[in-house]
């Protein structure tokens, strides 16, 4: 099984208060990792 296929099985598995907090950790990791791309995607519309 591959690192992101137990990801997705242990995503699967929360409760929804659970994912909230989940997808925080990962889009913060995200961040960190391509800042300029993650204020490109989420700044408002023009």
């Amino acid at each position: 099984m591959t690192t992101k296929e137990r990801l997705h099985q242990l995503v699967d598995t929360f409760a929804e208060s659970e994912a909230r907090t989940a997808a925080c950790v990962l889009e913060a990791l995200h961040t960190r990792s391509a800042p300029a791309l993650y204020t490109l995607d989420h700044a408002p519309p023009e």
